[in-house]
């Protein structure tokens, strides 16, 4: 049975054998992949009681996927150059679409003069966003109806979690000014890795294995899916760069101080892929997306 992808839009998506079902309370998820575009989407949605339950104001702490061992600022260092490079108005505005409680982009387009917002599902974590930024922090309902535009957008690792990531994408290019960018990064979890590829084949192997690790990522991109979603949003892919990272395996530091078999075998084949990162264009698990309004 084919159903509808999330990404290209295409009747091409079936339930898959390559990553595994997932439990999550009582209800029980599959993820679904789309073969033109290479994407993976988790089934059914997450309810709006499942996505209050993960996005707590301790999601950062509590999320396995959350990238603990790097430099949180460091993460941000492109975005942050890309921020600082660009000419603006006196009167340009600036959007965290996703912010968390302590945005470093909101402090940081306020340094460089813009007028910031934010953008966050949970009340708790919209208050104390406030209070740690000084920034209005949006409901959705509340951002949907906000008559302003924004000069730059940016979504840093929020694609993956949304259940319905065309129609924010396309409500965010809406928001968009004439001579507006978003700008996007976020985690290929379909990328052709050797580590991706290695965990497919072990998932193959233990068919009847279920996680019940939440489920954080609803989206696991390729290249393509990511594409496909920003060209149906009336966007312009501008610039596109694709990178690979150590993350999730551990440091050498880290490895060295909590050895064993595991990390050892996931430190090694992340090496692999990082030196493969270095001569394969557009090989890793790490993209940036500059979109502008197809005019």
């Amino acid at each position: 049975m084919y159903i509808q992808c999330r990404f290209c839009g295409k009747q091409s998506a079936q339930a898959t054998r390559l990553q595994r079902r997932v439990i999550f309370g009582s209800t029980y998820f599959q993820f679904y992949k789309c073969n033109p575009c290479l994407s993976f989407f988790l089934i059914p949605d997450l309810s709006g009681s499942q996505l209050v339950e993960l996005y707590s104001t301790n999601y950062s702490s509590d999320n396995p996927h959350f990238e603990k061992s790097e430099n949180y600022s460091e993460k941000f260092h492109g975005f942050i150059e890309f921020l600082k490079a660009r000419p603006h108005g006196s009167k340009a505005s600036f959007l965290d679409f996703g912010s968390g409680i302590n945005s470093i982009p909101i402090s940081v387009a306020k340094e460089c003069g813009y007028d910031v917002f934010g953008m966050e599902f949970d009340s708790a974590v919209r208050e104390l966003a406030s209070m740690n930024t000084g920034a209005r922090i949006f409901s959705s309902n509340e951002l949907e109806k906000y008559p302003g535009k924004f000069d730059v957008i940016f979504l840093g690792d929020v694609l993956e979690h949304l259940n319905h990531p065309f129609g924010e994408l396309s409500t965010l290019a809406t928001k968009l000014s004439p001579s507006g960018v978003i700008y996007i990064q976020g985690p290929l979890q379909s990328a052709p890795t050797l580590l991706h590829n290695l965990l497919k084949i072990f998932v193959l192997m233990t068919p009847y294995t279920i996680s019940r690790f939440s489920p954080y990522h609803v989206n696991l991109f390729s290249i393509k899916g990511m594409q496909n979603l920003v060209l149906r949003t009336n966007l312009k892919v501008v610039k596109i760069e694709v990178k690979e990272v150590a993350w999730p395996a551990p440091t050498f530091g880290e490895l060295r101080d909590n050895f064993g078999i595991r990390s050892l075998l996931l430190y090694l084949i992340k090496a692999v892929d990082k030196v493969l990162g270095r001569f394969m264009r557009n090989y890793g698990t790490r993209i940036v997306l500059i979109c502008e309004k197809e005019i």
